[in-house]
């Protein structure tokens, strides 16, 4: 039974693999919060597929599946490695939209400086989000420390640290287009600092989810997905809303293909480490 159940994941990973490699529409990048991973995007990237988006959720340093332990990357550096690796290797004429949850915006604004020209928006989901003239200092001066459902350690890093490593300039970081989506029912990241962060730190747009709480893409992953569809044409969405509940049924599905992929991943790091 377990050789045919591993057989039932894989197939769910290539049909996976399939549907991202032959999307035509947008290329979203999905960056998790702390202590979290690729797992918690595992509702928003099958409604991203059926909207014909090519979708990369992964882990950072430590997170996930990913192998290494916090006591591994002293540094806020080694944890975006990851993001930093993959944005690198993408193709000179590639643009993506770079989406981060929670601490994932420290991450997609580093990425927002090293390679701006492959950024087509970046998009922070109640997520931090310093600029060239909101330092991680005043980011700090609030507790910004994650407990979150399912999560792995997530390691504090020094401020010293942090502001060494996000530098942040106009040139680069300014010169790319930012969403910033509120979460009206947060307790973590409470939307008064939400707030605070966008009239510091004025993004190109703002968008609410009031009925949200901090984990947008699990509580609120329809109103997610028809904000951060660039290109989702809302007249034939509003025509579709008839057949949401078939529609949800077909999501439901997806989520759990995804998330068992996922756990398949999982389970062959874990064997192939041991």
């Amino acid at each position: 039974m377990e050789a045919i159940r591993r057989k039932q994941l894989l197939l769910v990973f290539l049909v996976a693999l399939f549907l991202v490699q032959t999307a035509s529409g947008d290329h979203f990048v999905l960056v998790h919060g702390g202590g979290l991973g690729a797992w918690s995007w595992f509702k928003l990237v099958p409604r991203l597929w059926s909207y014909g988006h090519k979708v990369t959720a992964f882990d950072l340093a430590a997170a996930g599946v990913d192998p290494r332990q916090v006591t591994d990357i002293p540094s806020i550096a080694d944890y975006f490695k990851p993001l930093r690796d993959y944005m690198a290797a993408l193709p000179s004429q590639e643009k993506v939209i770079l989406v981060g949850h929670s601490q994932g915006g420290l991450a997609i604004s580093q990425s927002m400086e090293l390679f701006p020209q492959k950024i087509k928006v970046a998009v922070f989901v109640t997520a931090f989000m310093p600029g060239p003239n909101y330092n991680i200092s005043t980011l700090n001066q609030d507790d910004w420390v994650l407990a979150t459902l399912l999560s792995r350690p997530s390691r504090v890093y020094s401020e010293q640290d942090m502001s060494n490593v996000l530098k942040l300039s106009t040139e680069k970081y300014g010169s790319v287009n930012r969403v910033f989506i509120i979460s009206g029912q947060d307790k973590i990241l409470i939307p008064s600092f939400q707030r605070l962060m966008v009239t510091r730190n004025p993004p190109t747009e703002v968008q609410e989810i009031a009925t949200s709480d901090h984990i947008v893409m699990i509580s609120r992953v329809d109103e997610l997905s028809e904000i951060i569809d660039l290109k989702k044409d809302k007249a034939s969405f509003e025509n579709s809303k008839a057949e949401k509940t078939d529609s949800k049924t077909v999501f439901m599905k997806s989520d759990l293909s995804f998330m068992s992929a996922y756990i398949f991943i999982r389970r062959m790091k874990s064997e192939s480490s041991s």
